[in-house]
């Protein structure tokens, strides 16, 4: 699995659902651990865990992937003090993930 792959499977999960304050949760928003089958609300570390923990990317690609989105977000931001912000809203979240994305594309970063 490619960093480009585990970014647009992320951001299927997060579209689906996001969460804050945890991983990911349940359709009762319940906590779960990532990679749970019933995972239906990720945060945006969560996602890529969970992504990566179904597919395959789990490991070096799943971290290089961390560093992608900490690079979209900004310098010396932490993933989850960001998705945790109180006025965080589910658009940004995605909007993060589309600028890595677009970052990957943009750079011909095919990992």
């Amino acid at each position: 699995m490619t960093k480009r792959e585990l970014l647009v499977e992320a951001r299927k999960l997060v579209a689906g659902g996001w969460t804050q304050k945890t991983y990911s949760r349940d359709a009762y928003g319940h906590q779960i651990p990532f990679g749970d089958s019933r995972c239906s609300q990720f945060c945006l570390s969560g996602a890529v865990q969970h992504a990566g923990a179904v597919n395959g990317g789990f490991g070096f690609v799943q971290k290089a992937v961390l560093a992608e989105l900490r690079d979209a977000i900004g310098p010396n931001t932490a993933i989850a003090l960001w998705n945790d912000a109180k006025d965080r809203t589910q658009q940004e979240v995605l909007d993060v993930i589309d600028k890595a994305i677009k970052a990957l594309d943009e750079r011909g970063d095919r990992e």
